[in-house]
């Protein structure tokens, strides 16, 4: 997590969400025999042969050998056998035999294993195809742990790439699975896939294509990250041993661990954005002062005389309701769509597209930037709202920075 400080400073900490990806931290029951370790803590010893999975999501561009060397090297003073595998090599070639490389340029190489993992979801009509491939590998490698008496065991994925994969492998392994997002800074990344021989160009190309794949059955890692339980900054490598042993720490039952404040604000943005009914995304956020909280916002329409509507228990009907024709969900239609609809049927008009190719190109802008418009919403944005509650609270503010994360947002603002 991304945290600036500033004297008497104000920020906002937003949480965004999709409907499909809502993600809840897990309490894990494991435990072990362990020594105490250098945090001081010691884990109870009850179990002495356990494994875990943890899935790596690692956007393109990012360096995951340090991150799992790293999550290895912790693993074991934990007395845990980290074990990876990897997507690309390991899994991949359960289906395909030929996974040779065509050539020995790294922007090659990368494309290769992006095309067989788009063949294979697309062959399988699949998004999580490949999960059948990890599961089998896991097995496979328990099979060889138990032959070598080779206890407490944990499989590190690496790395997965969209959120179908996520959901699978959540009812396969249940409590036994974590998700680990791992950020790493735009500029970073594309100077990593530089120092691999690539040009700026096709470093962006791929970042692009490794976030979201204009396909049905493309890699969707903007997606698969926002589902992570943690999330590690890949900025500094005593930064992420840190992170991860704390982490590590927190999924072994440590009960002294609480959260840092920054977090604490996450998770109030987090429980903000529930509240939200909007037809496309939750987002919530939350303003603080010197570790204090102002204000909570979320993404919803905006109901006369301020505020915005809110279920109610309604003391006619004793049931609890939400005001007809309030909210989006209830009028039974996201404007924001219907806009965007017009728009393009509008553009199909002018330019006089014949009926028989009204749906090819219909299909083909709805894959473009117009599709990416979200102005066209009754809702207000939950930093705006947020913002507003502190109007009306009597606080004034003024904006002094701006930064934006993938999966957090953070306006640092002074008081007046």
């Amino acid at each position: 997590m991304l945290r600036l400080v500033f004297p008497k400073s104000v920020c906002i900490f937003i949480s965004v969400h999709f409907h499909f990806t809502q993600s809840r931290f897990k309490h894990h029951p494991f435990t072990c025999r362990e020594a105490t370790l250098t945090t001081g803590y010691e884990a109870p010893s009850e179990l002495t042969d356990t494994e875990m999975v943890i899935g790596l999501v690692t956007p393109m561009g990012t360096d995951g050998n340090i991150v799992v060397s790293t999550l290895q090297e912790e693993l074991r003073r934990y007395n845990y056998n980290p074990i990876e595998i990897r997507v690309s090599t390991d899994v991949m070639r359960l289906f395909r035999h030929a996974t040779s490389v065509p050539a020995r340029f790294e922007y090659d190489r990368i494309c290769h294993y992006i095309t067989i993992g788009d063949e294979l979801r697309q062959k399988f009509r699949r998004n999580d195809i490949l999960v059948l491939g990890i599961a089998a590998e896991i097995e496979r490698r328990r099979t060889e742990s138990v032959r070598r008496d080779v206890t407490r065991r944990v499989y590190i994925v690496n790395s997965l790439k969209t959120p179908e994969e996520v959901q699978l492998l959540r009812s396969i392994y249940g409590d036994g699975f974590y998700l680990w997002g791992v950020y790493t800074e735009p500029e970073k990344r594309i100077h990593y896939l530089k120092r691999k021989g690539l040009s700026h160009e096709q470093a962006g190309e791929l970042i692009n294509l490794d976030e979201d794949e204009d396909k049905p059955f493309g890699q969707k890692t903007r997606d698969t990250f926002h589902l992570a339980d943690f999330f590690l900054n890949n900025k500094e490598l005593e930064r992420l041993r840190c992170d991860t042993d704390r982490y590590l720490s927190l999924m072994f039952g440590n009960q002294f661990l609480t959260p840092t404040f920054d977090e604490y604000a996450m998770f109030l943005a987090f429980a903000a954005s529930l509240r939200s009914a909007d037809l496309s995304r939750q987002v919530g956020a939350v303003i603080t002062l010197d570790n204090e909280i102002l204000s909570t916002g979320a993404n919803e329409v905006p109901r006369p005389g301020g505020g915005q509507y809110w279920a109610h228990y309604d003391d006619k009907w004793e049931e609890v309701v939400d005001d007809e024709f309030g909210r989006d969900y209830k009028r039974e239609v996201d404007p924001n769509s219907k806009e965007k609809r017009e728009i393009i049927h509008d553009i199909l008009n002018i330019l006089g597209i014949e009926d028989d190719r009204r749906a090819e190109c219909d299909s083909k802008l709805q894959r473009g930037k117009i599709w990416d418009i979200t102005e066209y919403g009754r809702t207000v944005h939950a930093e705006m709202e947020a913002l507003i509650s502190c109007a009306r609270r009597g606080f004034r503010l003024v904006i002094a920075h701006f930064i934006r994360q993938h999966f957090l947002v953070i306006i640092v603002l002074n008081t007046l």
